[in-house]
């Protein structure tokens, strides 16, 4: 992957002076799969922004059973009035429930193959969401 990225012509780029959108990376697959994996490894946003306020007493279903520091198995957690969320983005991204078991290597080539449905199903907040 890096060889092929530093073969990437970059003198034809559109955006010499200006911020990429997401559209003119994908024009360059080695640097935009080089891009979206290390947006993937290293979010640059450990958690998301704004946070949310829960505005009442609620319950909040998890996607699956955790178990608790005191060995309970639990599938959904209150959340009292007025408690602050926020998501963690990097937590979404090396969820091995979600990626699979490599979730936590820097791998370029899973950019390469069509997105597993697990990933489509968590609905991952981010710039390269489920891409």
């Amino acid at each position: 992957m890096q060889s092929s990225v530093k073969r990437c012509d970059c003198s034809s780029f559109p955006f010499s002076r200006r911020v990429p959108i997401l559209n003119e990376w994908n024009r360059y697959p080695p640097l935009g799969i080089a891009i979206r994996t290390s947006v993937h490894k290293r979010p640059t946003l450990k958690r998301l922004i704004p946070f949310h306020s829960a505005r009442k007493n609620m319950i909040l279903p998890l996607s699956k059973p955790i178990k608790t520091t005191t060995g309970a198995h639990i599938s959904e957690i209150t959340v009292p009035n007025g408690t602050t969320l926020f998501t963690s983005i990097y937590g979404a991204n090396a969820d091995p429930g979600v990626w699979g078991d490599d979730a936590h290597e820097w791998k370029p080539e899973r950019w390469l193959k069509p997105i597993p449905d697990s990933v489509l199903a968590a609905h991952i907040p981010g710039i390269f969401s489920n891409l």
